[in-house]
């Protein structure tokens, strides 16, 4: 089935998640993804800014939510998976492929949608069973 067409906004917000080949965890700690995510999206963000709403990293994908003043989703997710898959490999040492496929985005249209995507992105961590509360959850930036 073809990828959907992309729907450039620089208005409004993008729900966007990535999960990992087969399913399968990161092959680093979680302390050290958290970090590696971090550095691969000032990376990113310093070639095609974005506006981050919220980010959320679990085992074995993420979610962020985030404007694109530019509209160009496309070029920032590049950047970001391109980078964060890279430096994934080289630490851990691992040559196949880290993402099991392109990201997958949602455009937000209404203040509801957003809200209910707020929340869904934080609670993420929860409904996994991988922390009781949202805030308790450090490789997320409710804390930020």
């Amino acid at each position: 089935m073809p990828r959907k067409p992309l729907i450039r906004s620089n208005n409004l917000p993008y729900h966007v998640t990535s999960r990992s080949h087969n399913k399968d965890a990161f092959p680093l700690p979680m302390k050290r993804m958290w970090e590696l995510a971090n550095e691969s999206f000032k990376e990113a963000n310093g070639i095609y800014p974005i506006s981050l709403i919220s980010f959320v990293l679990m085992t074995n994908h993420y979610h962020m939510l985030l404007y694109t003043p530019d509209g160009n989703l496309d070029r920032f997710m590049y950047e970001f998976n391109k980078r964060f898959a890279l430096k994934i490999q080289s630490e851990a040492g691992v040559i196949n492929q880290i993402f099991g496929g392109r990201y997958k985005w949602c455009l937000i249209q209404s203040q509801q949608y957003l809200s209910n995507c707020y929340r869904y992105v934080y609670q993420n961590p929860v409904r996994a069973g991988l922390s009781y509360r949202c805030e308790e959850y450090p490789f997320s930036t409710i804390q930020s």
